[in-house]
């Protein structure tokens, strides 16, 4: 059983008093955001946190199209948010309502489930579909994109002191579609696979696919195989059986006790159907 033993809690002024806090003692002090990423992290060595809610790193901003989401940002405010929900066909709105039960909407935050994104990868799932772009506080701001920022473990691979501030979602064509769909027991439960999917579609022609695996591996991953598939094709029947076929097939799987390998395969190529059919036109017979 796990123990709490955080003894002592720092409310700052501003990213630099933060970090500088959390440099002072590696592996001591961690980031106080929702709190549900330190309640599963279990690090027995962690008894000072530093807490970022002063910081007002809960807004939510039009950019040139696209969006600019601080990363403190609670769920609940991206489900209800119009700006959210007019955003790519409403996936990322979509992605955050799926997240846990209403409790955790209000305390989970955007930042926090994308750096942590084992027990609920929707919103991960939906920000890599969307080539999100991280804006790291270093002592100087940086910024990393989401394919860059999910090649290892953020939690890991995130140096002591780095503060991920906001995550920008670029603007997106008006031919542009997207679709999210997670499969679970129950609408809480933690995700058995959750995919999303974007692509182009100019004169019936898809471009610039994207498709993207959660829950499938602690990470979220495109299923390149299956983009390749679909890329400067029109859609139809054959192509739909082709496309989630290669998906189940390629798509990299973890251990999940709740179901085998091949049951979370057969779920990726019905899932991947269905949205290809609903979302992306209505297929042609093909022959």
């Amino acid at each position: 059983m796990h123990i709490c033993k955080i003894k002592h809690v720092h409310s700052v002024a501003t990213t630099a008093d933060a970090r500088r806090l959390l440099l002072a003692r590696p592996g001591q002090t961690g980031i106080l955001a929702g709190g549900t990423s330190t309640i599963f992290s279990h690090k027995k060595e962690l008894d000072t946190l530093v807490d970022l809610r002063p910081l007002q790193l809960n807004q939510i901003k039009t950019e040139e199209g696209g969006l600019c989401i601080g990363s403190m940002t609670c769920l609940t405010d991206l489900v209800f948010a119009d700006t959210v929900k007019d955003y790519a066909d409403g996936i990322l709105s979509r992605a955050a309502h799926r997240t846990g039960t209403t409790l955790n909407r209000n305390l989970c935050t955007l930042g926090g489930l994308l750096v942590h994104p084992y027990i609920w990868p929707e919103t991960a799932t939906a920000a890599l579909a969307l080539n999100a772009e991280f804006h790291i506080y270093r002592g100087t701001e940086e910024q990393v994109d989401a394919a860059t920022f999910y090649e290892q473990a953020p939690a890991k691979s995130l140096p002591c002191g780095d503060i991920v501030t906001d995550i920008s979602f670029p603007s997106q064509p008006a031919s542009r579609r997207f679709a999210f769909e997670k499969y679970a027991s129950t609408h809480n439960e933690f995700a058995w696979l959750t995919l999303a999917v974007g692509a182009t579609l100019e004169s019936g022609i898809l471009h610039e696919v994207v498709i993207v695996a959660g829950a499938a591996t602690p990470l979220p991953r495109r299923l390149t195989e299956a983009e390749a598939c679909l890329e400067g094709q029109t859609l139809t029947q054959p192509l739909i059986l082709e496309t989630a076929a290669r998906a189940a097939e390629t798509m990299q799987v973890g251990r999940d006790i709740r179901c085998s390998e091949q049951y979370k395969r057969d779920l990726c190529a019905g899932m991947l159907r269905g949205i290809l059919e609903e979302t992306f036109s209505t297929p042609t017979t093909g022959k």
